[in-house]
């Protein structure tokens, strides 16, 4: 089953401060060698997330380097954004 990694920002600079980490996100990845997907989503004004969406083994390893704020199973993610574009 897909896992689904969650880091949350949050006030008046939330969506550069996201974009600017999945950039170092994805170059971590690249730099792993890690086959995982990103995405942005946003609850509200103020709020920006970066999810990245990978197998089980994968997302207990960047548990351990990156620290999300948040893990979930794929399916219980697409319930509640499933309008989240993934690159």
């Amino acid at each position: 089953m897909k896992q689904v990694l969650l880091w949350n920002f949050h006030g008046p600079n939330a969506r550069p401060t996201a974009q600017h980490f999945e950039k170092h996100l994805r170059d971590f990845l690249a730099r792993e060698q890690v086959r995982a997907q990103t995405a942005q989503i946003s609850d509200h004004a103020g709020h920006a997330g970066i999810v990245c969406l990978c197998d089980a083994l994968t997302a207990t390893r960047l548990e351990k380097a990156l620290r999300p704020q948040g893990r979930c199973q794929e399916d219980e993610f697409i319930q509640a954004y499933s309008d989240t574009a993934w690159t």
